[in-house]
């Protein structure tokens, strides 16, 4: 309404909450109706806001207020519009930013919704740090209210344990429902970016114990609400005092911090009401929520009586696209780094985390070091080795990757990480070395039962370290008269401990030499390094990044230190900008606190408009801090000069910028003349690109274009193992996985998505037969596989690379590559004998302008090299350089290839199992070794 009024206002809100069909039913819409007619005539403001108050409380709206123009209205709906905190909302449309800030107010946030294309943008206003139901899906939104809920699901004949990393074993339910589940639990539990507004004191898993026992719930309850602080004395304590002290502890919990627990594996209804006895008989002021999971449809809702909202299907939180957006935001774990000193010694897997600082520790420069504490470690005889120096040179990170290394060769029978309570205290000591000795979470619960039962740990601990050569490394020790009092409760005959290594981590000179009796020898000293040097934090992110792949980092690394513009180049898939990422985000976490600094990423839009680019550009120098950003953004939309701004950073900071596909020269030109017209001495640039000319002309000269290849055979089997779990089941049927891998073409990409859902039928207890399948599938049908089962839609995007790139060759170039299929790809080819070949069937011939059949096909054979269709290789007579004269057909591309439509096709092939309805048309037919040899299909061949 033009001009706005408010009373008319009043009256039309009140139509609409309570319709005058209501009336006979809803006495009291009429009678508030009847009040606010009164207060309107008296110009009563007071009366009529109490009104709206009251309104507000009863009824939980959505609201859109469409055209608010001015500040003095907004005012004037705001009083009348309380904010309940009932879940009401108030969606304002406006083109006024002011408005928009206004209607929010500071802090706030924003989102752009659509970029219209003269420049405009539509954007989303909303209070920083609200949460929305939308935002989180229904199942964490329900959870985030606290109370009862019920997953449930049925998966039959599956019913054994299942090792879930890095928190409890799960025994004996559905893997499906425990999967989705524990992964909302973790990520719930390590307050994910995406779960922000979920948040909770304190959490505890518990495996329901068959047959149900409370006492046994109760233990298993109260040391998982443990598990992230062991405290030793505390669990004694409470243990000293019988069952009873056990459940009034776990209700302290319960009724006086916000819990989650989830209770995985509930059978019987009636064990659910002794649950609901014991801890919920008086009602708690606390946020508490309870997921059971069961598999009995009864049970769940006999638990969430009268609430079936919140009853939840595993099939639907399997399909929950808001869920599964939150729970793979998480697994891109580019910037999250492992925190080993928030992991409780009852929730993590000691293997599993030293996986991943054997694959993610960067050594750095610290070969020196490692070198020297491996020698010492070679020592047979048992020995104490002291590590030393100043407080965050990287002493524990340089003793974790030794020790995650021997962990998981088997060299030694024990292990502990101990870190050094402060002030020091022996049983505390003991329980924590005791519980790390362990090599399951069911071991150390039931470790950490005993501690409840009076246990003694120091004779534990001793039994372990007499019979078992062991490794144990003692972290933050303080004092000589700390360690004087371990040596003697525990080392006291080291030198019977068949081999046994101990390592002492400290800042003090003094106590390491003490430590070692003053022997030098045994001392090792860690010292500051310069910047950029220092041993940097494993990050957890998928193997992808780094199997095969030391040189290319190394290169990048540099190339991220050196001032001007380097590029990379190499075919989608390869794995470009995932290696680029992460040393880019590794320099910007070592680089945090200098303000000098500054990084953007940018994504090159297609098309290609400088515009847009440069927000891009702006935006991602302000991508370290969020409010920097969204006021960013703000002045976007205010008409702000992005490349101006963008200038000033590149002319007043150091600046480290990725540029992410760019895909023509002309556009880097425009680049280049927008932002770099004016010499920068300090700023690096990196291309990313999928051409090698375009890589050429950017770069400052050609020693800073680099190429990126596919995987070889052995490291691409690798990262297939590191990703798929290298189990007994898989080792039977490596003659399959070896075919796929050779199709892969040592794409990173192809290799780890194929990967992936093979882990998820070799991890868990499948049949046998399904992992057999699912290799069968794709070995008889690759390309087909790929493109059509939606479990593989991640790749999406490389094929449709794939296809525009075909159709861009020119058409003389397109018979060569299609040529290629009649070669297997582990077949070696001599370059003389392929373009003898192309001339022969006409596919290079001499042309008008002068050139003839064979230049021409020198330069079609540069071509393919140059896309990386075909491979130069390595030949034992080139004293391991690469021959220019012998080359491979890329496995990818060759199965590309030969799955194109018929008349797209040169050469039809007789492989594997074939189907009488495969395509049976070309101007070549092989036959390969690999091929059944069925008599029905070649006779359906029509060789006219």
């Amino acid at each position: 309404m033009h001009p706005f009024d408010p009373d008319e206002f009043l009256k039309n809100l009140l139509a609409l909450f309570y319709p005058p069909s209501f009336s006979n039913h809803q006495s009291g819409g009429a009678e508030l109706r009847k009040k606010m007619r009164a207060a309107v005539t008296e110009e009563d403001d007071s009366t009529k806001a109490e009104l709206m108050r009251q309104v507000s409380d009863d009824r939980r709206y959505l609201l859109v207020l469409e055209g608010v123009s001015t500040v003095v209205d907004w005012e004037a709906i705001r009083m009348y519009l309380p904010d309940s905190n009932n879940g009401s909302r108030i969606v304002v449309s406006t083109e006024h930013l002011r408005i928009a800030l206004l209607c929010t107010r500071e802090p706030y946030q924003v989102s752009q919704l659509r970029r219209f294309s003269d420049g405009q943008f539509l954007c989303a206003f909303s209070k920083k740090g609200s949460v929305h139901r939308s935002d989180i899906g229904e199942f964490n939104w329900q959870i985030k209210r606290g109370g009862v809920i019920s997953v449930v699901g049925t998966r039959p004949g599956v019913r054994s344990m299942v090792g879930v990393r890095p928190g409890p074993i799960v025994v004996g339910l559905l893997p499906a429902a425990i999967s989705i589940v524990f992964q909302v639990y973790e990520c719930i539990r390590g307050k994910r970016k995406g779960f922000d507004g979920v948040v909770f004191e304190e959490h505890s898993w518990v495996d329901v114990p068959r047959p149900f026992d409370i006492n046994k719930f109760v233990v298993v309850l109260f040391l998982n609400f443990q598990s992230r602080d062991f405290q030793a004395k505390e669990i004694a304590e409470v243990g000293s005092k019988g069952d009873q002290g056990v459940i009034e502890r776990c209700c302290k919990y319960l009724h006086e911090n916000d819990c989650l627990v989830v209770i995985n594996g509930l059978e019987a209804q009636k064990d659910w009401d002794e649950i609901k006895t014991t801890f919920f008989s008086k009602p708690t002021k606390c946020n508490t929520s309870i997921i059971v999971v069961t598999d009995d449809e009864t049970v769940a809702k006999h638990c969430a009586p009268d609430q079936q909202n919140r009853v939840f299907d595993i099939k639907a939180l399997e399909q929950d696209e808001v869920l599964d957006r939150l729970i793979k935001k998480d697994n891109e774990i580019t910037s999250r780094r492992l925190e080993y000193s928030g992991r409780g010694p009852l929730s993590y897997d000691k293997k599993s985390e030293a996986r991943y600082w054997c694959l993610f520790g960067s050594d750095g420069t610290r070969r020196k070091e490692l070198s020297t504490l491996t020698e010492l470690l070679l020592n047979p005889n048992p020995s104490v080795i002291s590590v030393w120096g100043h407080s965050g040179v990287g002493k524990s990170t340089l003793v974790r990757k030794i020790f995650s290394r021997l962990l998981l060769d088997g060299r030694y029978q024990g292990f502990s990480w101990v870190d050094v309570p402060h002030p020091f205290d022996l049983p505390d000591f003991s329980w924590h070395l005791l519980l790390d000795f362990q090599p399951t979470h069911e071991a150390k619960v039931a470790a950490a039962a005993g501690l409840m039962k009076g246990q003694d740990p120091i004779q534990a601990c001793c039994e372990i370290l007499h019979e078992n050569k062991c490794m144990v490394v003692i972290d933050g020790l303080q004092s000589k008269q700390d360690w004087d009092i371990i040596k003697k409760t525990f080392f006291a005959e080291l030198h019977t401990r068949l081999g046994s290594h101990i390592i002492i981590i400290t800042n003090e000179k003094s106590v390491a030499k003490h430590s070692v009796d003053d022997k030098e020898d045994q001392l090792l000293r860690v010292k500051h390094i310069r910047d950029g040097d220092s041993i940097r934090l494993p990050l957890v992110k998928d193997p992808v990044f780094f199997v095969g792949r030391v040189e290319e980092h190394s290169v990048i690394n540099e190339e991220l230190w050196r001032p001007g513009v380097s590029s990379l180049w190499g075919i989608a898939g390869v794995g470009k900008s995932a290696l680029v990422r992460d040393i880019y985000e590794d320099h910007m976490a070592r680089c945090s606190r200098e303000t000098q600094r500054k990084y953007s990423w940018v994504d090159v839009p297609h098309p290609f408009r400088l515009m847009e680019f440069s927000r891009r550009l702006l935006l991602g120098f302000y991508s370290k801090d969020l409010h920097a950003q969204e006021t960013a953004a703000v002045g976007i939309m205010e008409g702000q000069d992005t490349t101006q701004a963008c200038c000033h950073f590149l002319q007043q900071y150091v600046c480290t910028i990725v540029i992410d596909g760019l895909r023509s020269t002309h556009d880097w030109d425009s680049i280049k003349a927008a932002f770099l017209s004016e010499p920068t001495q300090t700023s690096r640039i990196i291309v990313i690109t999928t051409e090698e000319t375009v890589a050429t002309h950017c770069a400052l000269d050609n020693r800073r274009v680099h190429n990126i290849k596919g995987l070889d055979a052995k490291d691409a089997l690798r990262l297939f193992k590191e990703i798929a779990g290298d189990s007994r089941r898989l080792a039977s049927k490596m003659d399959r996985v070896k075919f796929i891998m050779a199709k892969c073409g040592g794409l990173p990409q192809v290799i780890s998505v194929i990967a992936q859902k093979i882990s998820k039928i070799n991890n868990v207890p499948y049949p046998e037969t399904a992992l057999a399948t699912i290799l069968g599938d794709i070995c008889d049908n690759f390309m087909g596989k790929l493109e059509t089962d939606p479990r593989f839609n991640e790749l999406k995007n490389l094929f449709s690379w794939m296809q525009s790139y075909f159709d861009a060759c020119s058409d003389s170039l397109k018979p060569c590559i299609f040529y290629l299929s009649v070669f297997s790809a582990d077949k070696r080819i001599r370059r003389r004998r392929l373009l003898r070949r192309w001339i022969a069937e006409g596919y290079s011939r001499d042309t008008s302008g002068g050139g003839t059949a064979e230049e021409n096909g020198e330069k079609l054979f540069a071509d393919l090299v140059e896309s990386s269709i075909i491979q130069l290789i390595q030949t034992p007579s080139s004293n391991d350089e690469v021959d220019d004269d012998v080359c491979q057909v890329n496995g990818f591309f060759r199965e590309y290839i030969i799955s194109r439509p018929m008349e797209d096709n040169l050469v039809f092939s007789l492989e594997g199992c074939c189907s009488i309805n495969s395509q049976r048309a070309g101007q070549h037919l092989t036959i390969r070794n690999s091929w059944d040899g069925d008599e029905i299909v070649f006779k359906s061949i029509d060789f006219t």
